[in-house]
């Protein structure tokens, strides 16, 4: 898609002592000692300049002056803008003709790529658009090198290396301004909520820096202790992965039943696993020996657990990251680019349990870890503390809320259907307080019986409305039914499938409409059809041929190279022909399938996160926000009133969400908690 060109498109290329991906981009910017090599640049669709500041004869670098005038009336494209913004503020403005810039200035062609369901690395995203690949990486670092080094001579800065270390930052500009020709456009109020997030990442998230140097250190001293058990137990270390499988391998060789719990399927063939679903059920398989002669195995798989905890990693992170202990830039705006949701980087605050102490917990606890007292389960405190960690200094409080069920209820709302509006229904009773809550009601109608809150029937359906809402089968199940402590054959979850989608026949009845209105618009582009409140259509020329949902909102979400295959389906085990596209899984590129399921999952989130984005254009004090919570940060003295505002901007649906039941509940304290 062509897009009128109008805007600065600059890339940096710098030094610092700092190391950018530990530190982060807030502590590498403000580093006395960080530095541009090069500035390139280009205005509108002129010609690529570049400026540098050492290493060049007298009137080589082009004059700053022209992009300093340009930027008076066209805002500044970068890949990854943040670091840019931060670098202009922070380092390059200690050229006389250059000033600092506003949020608003800047514009971030890796969210607009996110967006698109495109890779966020430059150099990926320009192969996925076969736009070529950039110089070799290699190349780059030798001559980070020796610019790095104190004294380097003009001479050899003026020699090839550096030529060849210019070129590619006038790459990066050339790729940076054709990805962005193809990209979708971003609209007015999608750069108004880009500006919101990157207004929370400069407010920052407050830490208590002495926690987590504490537990790190804590959980470090552990570890030492349970390298040595297990080297005792096993010969090899911890971090010896492929020695390990071998020493499970050898220890279960006369038992193939048991040995199967920890064989994956891995490129068409079996390979020894040992990641946390295989120990898992492994231990479960153990446990049930009528002899105790695998209570090795046993402790070894108990030892990893212990020894292959994330939590003391977070906590590093945050150490790490912190700049006058504060987190800057955590939060990436569409960094899941199949929703439009948030991610987050570094210390990775939408992975933190939340399942967090209360305060009397915390006080007790945190004393333990900081006298270094022994835990009797080192991992489990560790891992409920982390919310704690996030800790405002005296006199400011933490208040967040969080958007209560928001994926059920937007499911519902999304499908449009009679059934699902029996569920909205159901949820407005239930938050005016005359209702039951949705999980026992689902439950009832699954099983056909009164169930209350302590009743195992109630867990059975909150699995089942969590995890077979998009379309999810036994496998599914299995997994929801795993991290909630219980455990069903094949046959159980099969059943309970069953009689979930017999209850929600109109839930069924939407993933279909999904499905079919995706194969219409594609065999007819440029036409819209309707499922539910979506719309979905096709345009050939976008990314390769992409099929898109247009949300309640306006936003899009994009399905990027769809193509219509023949392929062994993973529903009948037949070759049919199947609606896929393209995304990225891990480093690759790869074709998934497209099915009723997919369709209605993306949107219910994404319609989800377009929630959350109206709700933080209201909410100037939120300093950080996980998926359907937000984290705010005031005086004491402004509890109450936050307390209150917080409550109404999450109960309230925004204009485009008519009817949708919001609810929230709000808390306050000085550390973020459950």
């Amino acid at each position: 898609m062509t897009v009128p060109l109008k805007g600065v498109y600059l890339d940096f290329e710098t030094r610092s002592p700092v190391d950018l991906v530990s530190a982060g981009g807030e502590n590498y910017a403000r580093h006395p000692e960080t530095r541009v090599l090069i500035a390139a640049w280009a205005v509108d669709d002129g010609p690529i300049q570049a400026w540098w500041p050492e290493w060049a004869a007298p009137g080589d670098p082009a004059p700053l002056q022209g992009l300093v005038e340009a930027l008076q009336d066209r805002p500044l494209y970068a890949w990854n803008a943040a670091f840019e913004r931060k670098i202009w503020n922070n380092v390059f403005t200690t050229h006389p003709s250059v000033s600092p810039l506003p949020i608003t200035h800047f514009r971030c062609v890796a969210a607009q790529a996110a967006a698109a369901n495109l890779p966020q690395r430059l150099d990926s995203a320009a192969k996925v658009l076969k736009l070529g690949q950039k110089n070799p990486a290699k190349s780059l670092m030798s001559c980070c090198a020796w610019l790095s080094t104190p004294g380097a001579s003009t001479r050899r800065a003026r020699s090839g290396s550096f030529g060849r270390f210019k070129q590619y930052c006038i790459d990066d500009v050339w790729l940076l301004r054709e990805i962005h020709k193809k990209l979708p456009p971003f609209s007015a109020t999608d750069w108004q909520d880009y500006a919101v997030s990157e207004a929370i990442n400069d407010r920052g998230v407050p830490i208590d820096e002495a926690l987590c140097i504490a537990a790190s250190e804590y959980y470090k001293d552990e570890l030492e202790v349970l390298n040595t058990k297990f080297k005792q137990l096993t010969g090899v270390s911890l971090q010896h992965h492929v020695k390990k499988g071998l020493w499970l391998k050898e220890q279960l060789k006369d038992r193939e039943d048991l040995l199967q719990h920890v064989m994956v399927w891995d490129k068409g063939s079996k390979r020894l696993s040992c990641g946390q679903d295989a120990r898992r059920d492994l231990h479960e398989a153990l446990l049930q020996e009528e002899t105790r002669s695998f209570d090795h195995v046993v402790l070894f798989l108990e030892l990893l657990d212990l020894g292959g905890a994330t939590s003391s990693r977070k906590y590093d992170a945050m150490v790490s990251r912190a700049h006058k202990r504060r987190i800057h830039g955590a939060f990436v705006f569409s960094g899941a680019g199949q929703t439009g949701r948030y991610s987050s980087r570094g210390a990775q605050f939408h992975n933190f349990r939340r399942d967090g102490y209360s305060a009397d917990e915390v006080v007790k606890f945190v004393n333990l870890i900081r006298d270094k007292q022994p835990l009797s389960q080192t991992q489990e405190v560790l891992g409920r503390l982390l919310r704690a960690a996030v800790c405002v200094p005296e006199g400011r409080a933490l208040v967040w809320g969080d958007l209560s069920q928001i994926e059920a209820r937007m499911f519902a709302w999304l499908s449009d259907t009679p059934g699902g509006a029996r569920v909205l229904d159901a949820f407005r009773a239930y938050d005016a307080g005359t209702g039951r809550d949705y999980y026992s009601l689902t439950a009832e109608m699954m099983f056909k019986k009164t169930v209350r809150k302590e009743d195992p029937e109630r867990q059975y359906g909150k699995v089942a409305s969590l995890f077979l809402q998009y379309g999810g089968a036994v496998g599914a199940y299995r997994s929801g039914a795993r991290a909630y402590g219980f455990k069903v054959t094949d046959e159980t979850a099969q059943h309970y499938t069953k009689l979930w989608r017999d209850a929600n026949p109109w839930a069924v009845k939407f993933w279909e409409k999904c499905m079919s209105a995706a194969r219409e618009a594609y065999y007819a582009p440029g036409t819209i059809f309707e499922a539910g409140r979506l719309r979905i259509g096709f345009h050939p020329s976008l990314l390769g041929g992409s099929l898109f949902t247009r949300l309640p909102s306006g936003r899009h979400l994009i399905y990027p190279q769809t193509r219509m295959v023949t392929a062994i389906s993973k529903f009948t085990g037949r070759p049919e022909k199947q609606l896929c596209y393209s995304k990225l899984v891990g480093p690759k590129w790869v074709t998934r399938q497209l099915y009723g399921g997919l369709l209605s999952q993306g949107p219910t989130q994404g319609a989800s996160a377009d929630v959350l984005r109206a709700a933080l254009r209201q909410l100037p004090n939120a300093i950080g926000h996980v998926h359907d919570e937000v984290i705010c940060e005031v005086d004491e003295d402004a509890v109450d009133a936050e307390k209150q505002l917080l409550k109404k901007v999450l109960s309230t649906p925004p204009v485009w969400a008519a009817g949708l039941p919001l609810a929230t509940n709000v808390s306050a304290e000085l550390f973020w908690g459950k």
